[in-house]
């Protein structure tokens, strides 16, 4: 801890005190006696919990109040400056009552918490002595509100600096810690946007390993904001993603798949056709993660047809045509009228043109085979046909080629169990 200080100040401490002293006070911050340790608590907390204040997760900041409290107290006792750093911290914690300082004083003190902040030490005591000279007892006050804030306000410009891009970060568990306690200072109702967006950061600087946390938080996000119209469309489709992920029909009720469900598809309808084609192959991924994953085509399906826009209907298509669920092979033959649509269109290049006409055409052989195979023997001819017409292209040929050859070994099988 002593050396993850600023040089100044370390130099500033080992003038004036031994590591002795230093690693005391430390320790008697984070170990306060049992009686004080307990009235520190409000009503609500947990008796056996330390204090909010035994902590020494702004270790710096902390040692740098003492730059002020050396300008009033005996220099050299350290049980009084103790229970100074441990006023330093309740103040965090403890809104200041009554109206803050004004004048010569309070310009004293902020210039003193300004140059603490550079490292000017020197400067820093010159101006705290000033503001102790013109009353000490208002000056302890107006330190603890100031240099309180002061804290906050540079915890927050980090959160607001890390939090920019809410979903995709890694945050360190100090920067977690920073993250839950400016949370819980936030009214939602008041905030709702800043707490959205925080909590989600949150939610996403929590390494994949936190299961259950991530779960908790990703769940209650689409709980307390259920309006998915009220969402950046990228961080509504993202946590939407997320839930979905973790999602499994036997161990949850319905009403994350819904709620999920109901943001994604809320989110795609809302996003253009290069932000729909992304969250769609998220969603895919989803998909074919294995598992019980019936709930997961069905939801490709319904956002499908919702926006039925650039590759998103073939993308469908070609994935169901592997399916052995017929009403998924249907599916597949009907997302293929969309994904025609979209290939003609004047503005497809023609190379793209041709490469999508070929995938759709394979892709309605490879569904109406499957068909074919679950029972519906008539379409079997159709398929043989379009996968003869592919053999020679570039792109669906070889694949063309297998399936025709695994249609004629399947019609030899069958021929010989008939003997």
């Amino acid at each position: 801890l002593i050396n993850s200080l600023q040089p100044a100040l370390r130099d500033w401490l080992y003038e004036r005190y031994s590591l002795t002293d230093i690693k005391l006070m430390a320790r008697a911050v984070i170990a306060p006696d049992t009686i004080e340790s307990t009235s520190a608590r409000t009503a609500a907390d947990d008796i056996t919990a330390p204090a909010r204040e035994s902590t020494l997760r702004h270790f710096g900041w902390l040692m740098d109040s003492l730059v002020f409290w050396n300008q009033l107290n005996d220099s050299q006792n350290v049980q009084r400056l103790v229970e100074s750093l441990r006023s330093t911290q309740r103040a965090r914690f403890q809104p200041s009552e009554g109206p803050p300082a004004a004048g010569h004083l309070a310009t004293a003190i902020a210039e003193g918490i300004r140059k603490l902040a550079d490292q000017q030490l020197k400067q820093a005591q010159i101006a705290f002595k000033q503001a102790l000279a013109i009353d000490p007892e208002s000056a302890v006050k107006s330190f603890l509100a100031a240099y309180a804030t002061h804290l906050s306000s540079r915890i927050n410009a980090q959160i607001n600096q890390e939090c920019k891009n809410p979903t995709n970060l890694w945050l360190t568990r100090q920067e977690r810690l920073n993250l839950e306690e400016q949370l819980a200072k936030i009214d939602p109702a008041g905030a709702p946007q800043i707490h959205r967006r925080n909590t989600l950061c949150l939610g996403s600087g929590y390494p994949s390993h936190f299961i259950h946390r991530r779960r908790e938080i990703f769940r209650s996000l689409l709980t307390k904001y259920r309006a998915p119209n009220q969402w950046p469309t990228d961080q509504a489709t993202w946590v939407a993603i997320q839930v979905l992920k973790d999602f499994d029909p036997v161990r949850d009720g319905p009403a994350p798949l819904q709620s999920a469900a109901a943001f994604l598809k809320s989110a795609i309808q809302n996003s253009d056709q290069q932000q729909s084609e992304k969250a769609f192959i998220d969603l895919s991924n989803v998909c074919q993660k294995g598992g019980a994953c019936n709930w997961c085509w069905d939801l490709m399906i319904e956002i499908a047809e919702l926006k039925p826009v650039g590759d998103i209907p073939l993308n469908l298509a070609y994935q169901l045509s592997h399916h052995e669920r017929a009403r998924d092979l249907n599916e597949a033959l009907h997302m293929l009228t969309f994904a025609k649509k979209n290939a003609d269109r004047p503005e497809i290049k023609e190379n793209h043109r041709e490469s999508a006409l070929g995938f759709i055409k394979f892709t309605r052989a490879q569904a109406l085979k499957r068909l074919g195979e679950l029972g519906q023997k008539s379409l079997l001819p159709e398929a043989e046909q379009l996968f003869t017409e592919l053999l020679s292209s570039p792109q669906v040929g070889p694949d063309a080629y297998l399936n025709l050859i695994e249609s004629a070994t399947q019609r030899l099988t069958n021929s010989s169990k008939l003997r």
